[in-house]
């Protein structure tokens, strides 16, 4: 999985990405744009080499033949600290859901 953070809405400048494999029952795949809740600069977390732990809850569905994708993956610190989340809704591909959790780093 990986999660981009950009500085602006036109998505040309990245900041930092959060790279993380993980774990636990899913169907399917997707990709989607949404934003965030973080607690933390992002870049300050990839700058001191973070690691979080993360749960992915999400689903796609088709509604009157359009793709519909829901997303929440809540961030935690080894030391248990709240980081954030990351939030989407939107189109994307569909058919899945998902309940899944794992490990990753903040990195360039």
């Amino acid at each position: 999985m990986e999660v981009k953070f950009y500085s602006d809405p036109g998505h040309e400048h990245c900041l930092a990405k959060f790279q993380a494999t993980f774990g636990g029952p899913g169907v399917g795949g997707f990709s989607a744009k949404g934003g965030g809740c973080m607690n933390y600069n992002v870049v300050e977390l990839m700058e001191q080499g973070w690691h979080a732990d993360f749960a992915v809850s999400a689903v796609g569905v088709y509604v009157q033949g359009v793709g519909l994708v829901g997303l929440s993956i809540p961030m935690w610190g080894l030391s248990g600290k709240d980081i954030g989340s990351v939030l989407s809704t939107g189109q994307g591909n569909v058919g899945f859901v998902a309940v899944m959790g794992g490990r990753g780093r903040f990195v360039w």
